[in-house]
Formats: C-alpha cells, sequence, structure tokens
C-alpha cells in the first residue's frame, strides 16, 4: 500500500494512517442519506507544534506490543451527487506484527445492529466471518492490506500493528525525545500544526497536517494531561469523490490478555468457506 509521505519518520506516527485510508474509503451506496461536513482545514490559530506533548503521545502509543481498542468510526461520502453516512462500531486486540482480532457492527449510537463482521489476522493469514451469512473467507495479509476492508480494523489499530517489535522500541526510543522531533520536524514549517480544541466538552490538542497537493487533511485529538489518542479525522478527495472519516476512541487498553488462541480462526460447524466475502455495510438481512 502506498504512502502518500515518506522518507520523513515523523510521518510514521502521523501520517501514513493518512496515506492508505484515503485511497479506501467504501464505495457510495446509492441510497442518499445526510452527511456531515468533512473536517475543516487547520484554522489560522493554528501554532507550532507542542513536541514535548508529541513525545509523549509516542511513548503512550506504542509503550507495549498490544492494545485493545474500542471506538465509534463515523465516513461521510459524497460521490456522483450521492450523499452517505455510514457508522461502524469497533472493538480490536492487536498486537505488533499484523497480529488483530476485529468484530465491526454497523449501527448508529443507539440503533440496533444491522451487520456484524469479525476479522482475524495471524500476521500471515485474515479470515473475514460473517455470523449471520455463515460464511468466511481466508486470504493472506498482503492481499487483505492492499484491500478496501483493511481500514475497518480502526484506524489507530491500523496504525498500530504495522510496525514489528524492533521498530517499535525504535519508535518509542527516537521520537520519544522532544529534542529529535525537533530535528525532525526541522524546516517542515506549515506541515504540522497544534492548536487546543473542545471535543465533548474536553480540552484536547489537535495535530494538524495539511496536503495541499493531494487535497487530504489529518487530524490527531490527544489528551494533554495523559498524553492518550482520543480521536482521528481524515478528509480529503480523490478521484471525484470527497469524504470524511472520524474514528473517535471510547476505551483503549494497553494490556489486553492474549493467549495462542486470539489470532487463531476455527469455523464454527456449518459455516461455509467462500472464495470473496467484502464486508459491507450496506449488506444485511
Amino acid at each position: 500500500m502506498s504512502k502518500l509521505l515518506s522518507g520523513i519518520a515523523i510521518a510514521t506516527l502521523l501520517i501514513s494512517l493518512t496515506g492508505t485510508t484515503q485511497a479506501q474509503v467504501p464505495p457510495a451506496s446509492p441510497t442518499p442519506t445526510p452527511q456531515s461536513q468533512p473536517a475543516a482545514p487547520v484554522p489560522s490559530t493554528a501554532t507550532t507544534p507542542d513536541l514535548s506533548l508529541l513525545s509523549k503521545a509516542v511513548g503512550v502509543f506504542w509503550q507495549t506490543d498490544r492494545a485493545e481498542t474500542k471506538s465509534q468510526m463515523t465516513i461521510d461520502v459524497a460521490a456522483d451527487g450521492t450523499k452517505i453516512k455510514m457508522y461502524a462500531q469497533i472493538e480490536t486486540i492487536a498486537q505488533i506484527g499484523n497480529k488483530f482480532v476485529t468484530k465491526i457492527t454497523f449501527a448508529a449510537p443507539g440503533e440496533s445492529t444491522k451487520s456484524t463482521y469479525k476479522i482475524i489476522s495471524n500476521g500471515k493469514k485474515v479470515w473475514i466471518y460473517r455470523p449471520d451469512s455463515r460464511q468466511y473467507m481466508e486470504t493472506t495479509f498482503a492481499k487483505f492490506n492492499d484491500s478496501s476492508d483493511s481500514f475497518w480494523i480502526g484506524t489507530s489499530s491500523f496504525l498500530f500493528t504495522s510496525l514489528n517489535e524492533a521498530e517499535r522500541r525504535d519508535m518509542v526510543g527516537t521520537f520519544g525525545d522532544r529534542n529529535i522531533l525537533a530535528t525532525v520536524l526541522k524546516g517542515q514549517s506549515g506541515d504540522l500544526q497544534g492548536r487546543n480544541q473542545q471535543l465533548d466538552g474536553e480540552e484536547l490538542y489537535n495535530y494538524s497536517y495539511e496536503n495541499k497537493t493531494e487535497n487530504w487533511t489529518f487530524n490527531g485529538l490527544i489528551q494533554p494531561q495523559t498524553g492518550v489518542l482520543k480521536q482521528i479525522e481524515i478528509a480529503g478527495k480523490s478521484k471525484g469523490m470527497t469524504f470524511s472519516i472520524s474514528d473517535k476512541i471510547i476505551s483503549r487498553n494497553s494490556q489486553p490478555s492474549i493467549s495462542t488462541k486470539t489470532f487463531k480462526f476455527s469455523p464454527p460447524k456449518g459455516v461455509k468457506k467462500v472464495k470473496l466475502l467484502e464486508i459491507d455495510p450496506f449488506n444485511f438481512k
């Protein structure tokens, strides 16, 4: 999967996720629904980013080799005169090295479940399972990672699993140092900015990146007191499509229980293996 930016290590933290996701937004549904506006460009009040907090956030995010994340993802898409809104509640247990097990529930907050999927990866193979249709498919991690389904594991989990153990240690050791961050960002004035922002009554710090050439923006909202990532926002335009993705992190546990069976999939009795099973938020019983 191509990354929009490469060669600058700090981009791995804040931008590589955007580079993969902006090309993977699901196709628009023919059923129009109201659309919220994409994230606004970085406001004029944005300033030089707080590097001390960013260093702290790096350490908090990658402090262990595993994480359990629950989030609420909202996606707005407009294409060919059609506007749609999608909601997904995502629960993922992830481990460094592309290992994860994810439960995806398509339903707006407070609404009944529309459909549920489960994705399991052992780092080499990926299984997609749909309980209501009693079907599953098996593919390689490489193929899944290049598919339009990969971002459904949650944007923060996608970013977290993309490193191996050595890269995780390097990330914490290198970018957990404010002075190294300052060196990396030297000469990149205007690319990354920071500002305080209110979200649901909570004061957060927003790291914003705008790529005017490729028409996309990225916002990562951090809780200043703890350095915890609270929300990721991505918005932009691609091939005539306007999209906005908001992934609000409800909870994150950096010490989830993981066993030898966590990232294994054994098909339940009566479940049929199929060649193709795409994750489709509009195809449900």
